[in-house]
């Protein structure tokens, strides 16, 4: 390693705008006088499971509300309104079945010239008032509440670039990374140059940013966006991890080479966003085989070079089977700290 090689890197998930929400289920916080009143946390933990079996099926990522399937992140906000008045021009495949739920239609893959079942979701609001007649208003304005002050992205995106940019650091990784074209500017003012590692849908991914003062490029980037499995040069790579799942839910594996200008010393920089246990069938399988296929990446790329590995590993030490990959090359197992957030206590920055 080149004599006084010392940096600084910040990397935080900081929870996409279009899933950090208080209206998403497994977000959802309510206070702890509203879990009193809705009769303690098991009558909670039932209602929660309510909403997050609705959500799942018909709001998350539902291809069939547009005709352009990577544009489904607007039906997540119809999930959350008091009221249904109007359909985006977005979901444009999509129906108001009632002030509380909306029709879409599902095609039947051999009869693909016909419109295909005709499908009732019901909103949170509309749930609520379902399962809680008297409370239930009165709970989806609570959460409301939590949702406009704390989660709002029009007040998280300032505290995240204040504390990206607080950190001091040169390197700076973000992962759920989805407000490229308000954040990007930010950065480039501040000193930074960077590119956003995009997923599948073009919508989000992973955010890599080094201020301009103390690393370069090795060659030019055409653009600061690098699309989902696209390579730049031999220095930028965005290469998807190939689970075996839908495109839209592979996940990226962003990889720079970038020079420390003081020392005039290559290093690699991986970022990356593991993919979350509850889609795992085995505990571990999906991770694992990210972690394998992301040494693949590295033994071709970076060899024995000097390389930074960080990101969201959506793991804890004891699942070590989940590093093995990694510690085989001889890469240090280094866990920073989390943080939970609760409503009124921890604030998402």
């Amino acid at each position: 390693m080149a004599a006084n090689l010392s940096f600084g890197i910040f990397t935080y998930n900081m929870l996409a705008s279009s899933l950090g929400s208080n209206t998403i289920p497994w977000v959802l916080e309510i206070s702890p006088e509203w879990i009193t009143r809705l009769g303690g946390d098991a009558a909670w933990k039932s209602i929660k499971a309510t909403l997050s079996e609705e959500y799942k099926a018909h709001f998350h990522k539902n291809t069939h509300t547009q005709k352009d399937p990577n544009k489904y992140q607007t039906t997540r906000r119809i999930w959350a309104a008091e009221r249904i008045q109007v359909i985006p021009p977005e979901m444009d495949q999509t129906e108001i079945a009632g002030e509380h739920s909306i029709a879409y239609y599902v095609p039947d893959k051999d009869k693909p010239e016909e419109k295909g079942k005709r499908v009732v979701a019901t909103t949170m609001a509309g749930l609520l008032a379902s399962e809680l007649p008297k409370l239930g208003p009165e709970l989806f304005a609570h959460i409301m509440s939590v949702e406009n002050t704390v989660y709002n992205w029009q007040i998280r995106e300032p505290r995240i670039m204040k504390r990206s940019l607080d950190s001091g650091c040169s390197v700076i990784m973000l992962e759920e990374y989805d407000q490229h074209a308000s954040m990007y500017p930010q950065f480039k003012q501040a000193g930074f140059e960077g590119v956003f590692y995009s997923g599948a849908s073009g919508e989000s991914g992973q955010g890599f940013f080094w201020k301009t003062d103390e690393w370069e490029t090795f060659e030019p980037l055409p653009s600061s966006t690098l699309c989902y499995d696209e390579t730049v040069g031999t220095t930028f790579f965005n290469p998807e991890l190939r689970e075996n799942m839908p495109a839209l839910d592979r996940r990226t594996f962003g990889l720079a080479k970038l020079k420390h200008k003081a020392t005039g010393t290559p290093v690699w920089f991986g970022t990356v966003h593991l993919m979350t246990k509850s889609r795992e069938q085995n505990k571990t399988d999906v991770r694992t085989g990210e972690t394998k296929y992301i040494r693949e990446i590295l033994e071709k790329h970076v060899g024995d070079g000097l390389l930074v590995l960080a990101g969201d590993f959506n793991t804890t030490p004891h699942e070590s089977v989940v590093f093995e990959p990694f510690l085989e090359m001889g890469l240090n197992n280094i866990f920073g700290q989390g943080q939970q957030v609760h409503t009124g206590e921890t604030k998402y920055i």
